[in-house]
Parts: C-alpha cells; structure tokens; sequence
C-alpha cells in the first residue's frame, strides 16, 4: 500500500497569502498612523485650552491684550557661568509679540519668534505666571535665540541669536505653539501697508517692527508695522539695543505660492496669515508638517478670520 502524498501550496496560493499579509500591514500601519497623529492633535488641543484660559484671565485681570514689545532679559547680554547677572534696565530689550519670522540678520539667517514664549513673559509680568499650571510639564522647555530648543540640563545658549532664550510651549510633534497678537495679525508685509498684492512665488518684503528713524513717521512710508508711541516705556525705537529685533515678517504662502516659488530656501510660510477675531489673541499649532501655512494640518481651539489672498501675477 503506497504512503499518501501531501500537497503543498501552489506558487499562486503563496502569492495569494502573501498579498493578503502585505495588505492586512498597510492597513495596521494606517491605521496606527492616524491613530498617532490623531493623539498628538488632541494632545495639542489640550494644551491650547491651557493657554486659552491664561489669555483670558490676563484679559480680565489686567482689562487688555499683551503689550505689542514685551521686555525681556537681552539676548545679547553676556556673562560667565550658568546664571545671568543681577539684571539691570539695560539688561533688558523689547521684542515684538509677533508670529512671525525676524529677518534683522538677513533671510540666510531667518529665525522664528518665540512669540509663546514672549507671552508667558508677559504673564509673569503681570503676576499671572501660575495661570500655566495645568499645562503639561512634558511641553515646557527652553528656546534660544536662533529657534533652537535647549536641553533643560544645559547651561544658557552659547548662540543666542537675536532673541533671548525663554521658556515655550510644544505642541505633540515638539514644535512651540504660536501666539497671535491683534497688533500683528494677518500679513505683516510692506505689500500688505500698501495695499498691494505681492508676486506669485515671493515671500513678500519685511518691514520694521516699529518706526526707528526719530520723529514721526515720514507721510506715505510703508516700511515700517507700529507707531514709535507703541514703544514700551523707556525703551527708545532709535536705539538698536532696545530693539534687537527689526526687521520682521509675517507671511501667507499658497499652493501656487510653492510652485512657483522664488525666495530662499524651502517654501515654508511664516505664519497661517490670521486674522483675531475681536482683537483676542488666538493659539494654534503649524501641525505635522510644522508649515504654518498649510492650514490643514493646523490645530486650533479658536477658528481665526482667514486671509483673503490674491497674489498679483
């Protein structure tokens, strides 16, 4: 009597399992992914309504928004060992509480404003800094002043760029959230104080935070954002030491914007170009992809008054 012969699987019914396996994997791998960045929104949403209530209770304990320039210990300031010196007025400079980009160095060396951390300095002016305490700890780090963050174990930056180093707050991809301020919302272009529309594929020309030349402003100029009187008190706007930081922008790119794009570097917006809805500030996050100007990935509490945009061709 002959032994009975096994069958084994076919080259097809392999190539059947094996496409079957391959699917069931891109399917997990999707699904998890989603499932991830899904956390990570949530996450940041969470964090976002932290900060919203400290908006509002410095609105309703101090009657108004954060001042436009927040002073701060000046980045430039240097000393020996791991702690600043016993501060001084001239320890200190004002920066502009913008979402945007400082361009004082020149595009090569564009850096981002910690406009977050600018706000929890204002707080901590106006004895609210405890008004934080339900953010998470684990979002809380430090950020020099060339938009770096730091290891909370170091010692204070070595590089600190115009900016001082602070304390920000990250979203759930490790990015600080961004703080929109009335004084500095929409675009903030030199194209923007005329009027006009800027070319398909520029990033639009920077101007002045503050009028800088002394007296008034000259009638019809556009290269500047505030009036000399938005100043903060005893910081004078001529002085390049009170205003480390002179040159911004704050930008909206589009689609057509990235296809025909002619600035340096990569086409990454300065900002998502909102507008505040009743001049209360708003917090938001650039998302996964960290481009600001995107606007689908970003994550918001508060929906703000979109930019209308019309690049001139």
């Amino acid at each position: 009597m002959g032994r009975e012969r096994t069958r084994g699987f076919t080259l097809i019914e392999l190539l059947v399992v094996i496409a079957i396996i391959s699917l069931l994997i891109t399917i997990v791998t999707t699904v998890g992914a989603a499932a991830l960045a899904g956390g990570r929104a949530r996450q940041t949403q969470d964090t976002i309504r932290a900060v919203d209530a400290a908006v509002t209770t410095y609105l309703n304990d101090v009657g108004t928004v954060p001042p436009a320039f927040v002073p701060a210990f000046a980045a430039q300031v240097s000393f020996n060992g791991s702690e600043p010196p016993q501060p001084t007025r001239e320890s200190f400079a004002a920066y502009p509480l913008l979402d945007g980009v400082d361009l004082t160095n020149g595009e090569e060396d564009r850096a981002r404003i910690n406009s977050i951390g600018l706000f929890m300095q204002a707080l901590d002016e106006a004895g609210l800094g405890e008004t934080l305490a339900s953010v998470p700890a684990e979002s809380l780090t430090r950020w020099d002043g060339d938009a770096d963050l730091v290891n909370e174990t170091a010692s204070f930056s070595g590089d600190p760029g115009n900016q001082p180093e602070m304390r920000t707050i990250l979203d759930g991809w490790g990015r600080p959230l961004r703080f929109v301020h009335p004084s500095w919302d929409g675009p903030v272009t030199e194209e923007d104080n005329m009027g006009n529309a800027r070319a398909v594929g520029s990033p639009g020309t920077p101007v002045d935070a503050i009028w800088s030349q002394g007296g008034a402003p000259a009638p019809g100029a556009t290269n500047y954002w505030l009036e000399p009187g938005r100043a903060p008190l005893g910081y004078d706007p001529t002085v390049p030491a009170d205003f480390p930081i002179m040159t911004v922008r704050r930008n909206f790119l589009t689609d057509q914007d990235r296809e025909a794009w002619a600035g340096t570097g990569e086409p990454i917006g300065d900002s998502d170009g909102g507008y505040t809805i009743g001049n209360v500030p708003y917090i938001y996050s650039a998302g996964e992809d960290g481009d600001p100007s995107t606007l689908k990935g970003n994550v918001y509490t508060t929906e703000p008054r979109r930019p209308v945009v019309a690049p001139a061709n």
